[in-house]
């Protein structure tokens, strides 16, 4: 019995979370995970990866390590220190001094990104500062932008995007429907018809963190409506399936089981 209700919540948290990606909407929670990365006059987006740490991309600290940064969200201001940077592929990991009261901690996908995947990017483009006109005031409410991976390049860990970002954009988190980070904001290149924007992926933020021996978390939503190399599950088929299920469950085995025992 208890395994049989064990299988029931199963199927109905399944569901949620293939509807919740069927809508594509954007959580506002997800907002409490990002800050402006201030070093000297230059500034760029970092999230947090796990309570204490968080990443942006190389160039925002001037590709060096064990510096101190202004970061701020709000009402927050804190000072981290960066302690790893890849050159190669433009990520930076800070330690944060202090934590903000609120907080969202974002989690990797379990996959690399693909063609064709609705994505949002996160952070605080220049132009949003222009219109404000102060770091602290902008850092409250960042800016999201929704497009979709246009390309990839698995051996170099790279990848481009067609939402449109800004210098302060850059080392802000790249996420999937789920809310899963699929990437950073690394660069972009601009050519006669128009600008293409580029991220580091996932794996190449593993690596680093890894290496720099920084925990992170994986979200599972991906990784169980969709593997690397293979074509992603259709959303809207696996939730009629595990609802499918749920109904089964509960008319064919868990119904009968509790009329017999009030008899």
């Amino acid at each position: 019995m208890r395994l049989l209700v064990i299988l029931l919540v199963v199927m109905m948290v399944m569901a949620g979370v293939v509807n919740a990606r069927v809508d594509d909407l954007y959580s506002s929670s997800w907002d409490k995970g990002v800050v402006v990365v201030l070093y000297g006059t230059q500034y760029g987006t970092a999230w947090w990866i796990n309570e204490n740490h968080l990443v942006t991309a190389a160039h925002v600290v001037n590709y060096q390590s064990h510096i101190t940064v202004t970061i701020m969200h709000g009402d927050y201001t804190g000072k981290a220190t960066v302690i790893y940077v890849d050159q190669v592929h433009d990520i930076a990991i800070l330690r944060a001094d202090s934590r903000p009261a609120s907080q969202y901690i974002f989690k990797l996908s379990a996959r690399e990104p693909e063609k064709g995947d609705t994505i949002f990017v996160i952070g605080y483009p220049f132009e949003l500062y222009k219109i404000v006109g102060d770091l602290q005031k902008m850092s409250a409410n960042p800016r999201v932008t929704q497009g979709v991976v246009a390309w990839v390049y698995p051996e170099k860990h790279l990848f481009e995007f067609s939402a449109a970002t800004d210098s302060g954009n850059s080392g802000g988190p790249i996420v999937d429907a789920y809310g899963n980070v699929i990437g950073l904001v690394s660069f972009a290149m601009s050519g006669q018809a128009a600008t293409l924007y580029y991220g580091s992926s996932v794996e190449a933020i593993k690596q680093a963190c890894r290496s720099a021996r920084v925990k992170y978390y994986t979200g599972l939503s991906s990784g169980i409506l969709s593997t690397s190399g293979s074509t992603p599950v259709n959303p809207a088929l696996v939730g009629a399936i595990a609802g499918g299920i749920a109904a089964v469950l509960t008319t064919v085995m868990i119904i009968p089981i509790i009329r017999s025992r009030r008899r």
